[in-house]
């Protein structure tokens, strides 16, 4: 049987209902029964999303980085497919009452509950107290099961150290896997593990001088098709170079970011703290305008070859990188970005 990738989906603009549980009066605004004002309307994403009620990324991240007394509580959000959001809406333009209804179901996690990162490695031989990490985060958005994100990008990594074992390869670095925890509330996982580890690179810990890379996948389910990693023209090169031998896969090259900037997902954990991420670019297939934190990010959305091709690149490059008789090129001193919040802190200074 001949396998068919599967077509591209139509884009159609995603609108946003905010609600408790509330009853829509007029198209602009509407009251919970609290007495709480939500608004409804376009959200800046593309796309198609289920009904199903879920926090934005954003507003994630921030909570996250605020001390947990200081958290404001926010309403509940709830996407809807662009069908029914387009009944409302007309229904409203008519003048007609529209009475929405939620369950919603929410619970409490005690101060000091743990989250865990999983961990393992392959040893290096004559360089084994040097490291180069692969991995993805493990959580996920709870409207479905997280195939696409992330646990294809787990499973991605997962097979490329599996292949690496397989070809009974030694590698003169460490190999190092890490399926992160809490990514979906700030990074939590991968932030925690490089502060541990590594620290910053205004305030480094010694092993982050044993530090060669590392790779990250998160963008769904299509295929790898290049990388873009945090440091010099010259560590751009390398990883160009050792992902050139799959053009026939579809694989474009490499390129460089100079961004300290923390989101998105974990390889900007290590590039806030001046270390080489390398964020693996894919396919955007139906990712942002169907599956992304949505009740369709279910299995039935992989694209089980495209992940085979991802793990194959995946692999060749994180062992050309354990490979090496040095690790990526930095930044120096001198040429080190400074982080946003730095950044800010010296504008606020000259002003």
């Amino acid at each position: 049987m001949v396998k068919r990738r599967r077509p591209r989906p139509v884009c159609l603009r995603r609108q946003t209902l905010r609600a408790c549980s509330a009853i829509v009066n007029s198209q602009d605004e509407f009251a919970d029964d609290h007495g709480s004002r939500a608004t409804h309307g376009p959200r800046p994403r593309d796309g198609v999303c289920g009904a199903d009620l879920f926090r934005q990324r954003r507003s994630a991240l921030e909570a996250a980085d605020r001390p947990v007394g200081n958290r404001s509580s926010s309403s509940a959000r709830c996407s809807r497919r662009n069908e029914d959001y387009g009944r409302i809406s007309r229904l409203l333009a008519g003048r007609a009452s529209v009475e929405l209804e939620f369950d919603i179901v929410n619970r409490t996690y005690p101060e000091g509950r743990t989250s865990y990162n999983v961990i393992a490695e392959i040893p290096g031989t004559d360089k084994a107290d040097e490291v180069v990490m692969l991995g993805g985060h493990l959580d996920s958005w709870h409207a479905g099961t997280g195939a696409t994100d992330n646990a294809i990008g787990c499973a991605v990594m997962m097979e490329a150290v599996r292949i690496l074992q397989a070809l009974g390869l030694k590698p003169r670095r460490t190999i190092r896997i890490a399926l992160w925890s809490g990514e979906e509330q700030g990074l939590l996982g991968s932030q925690a593990y490089v502060k541990q580890h590594f620290g910053s690179f205004e305030a480094p810990k010694p092993e982050s001088t044993k530090f060669a890379g590392y790779l990250n996948i998160d963008s769904g389910t299509g295929r790898a098709r290049g990388m873009t990693v945090f440091g010099p023209p010259a560590a751009g090169a390398i990883v160009r170079d050792a992902i050139a031998p799959f053009k026939d896969l579809g694989v474009l090259g490499a390129t460089t970011t100079r961004s300290r900037r923390r989101g998105g997902s974990d390889h900007t954990s290590f590039n806030e703290a001046g270390l080489p991420g390398i964020g693996v670019q894919q396919d955007p297939i139906e990712y942002g305008t169907y599956t992304w934190h949505t009740n369709l990010d279910t299995y039935e959305r992989i694209v089980e070859e495209d992940a085979k091709t991802s793990a194959i690149v995946i692999a060749a490059a994180t062992y050309h990188l354990a490979m090496r008789d040095e690790p990526l090129p930095r930044f120096t001193k001198e040429e080190m970005p400074p982080t946003p919040t730095s950044q800010r802190a010296q504008t606020s200074g000259n002003q």
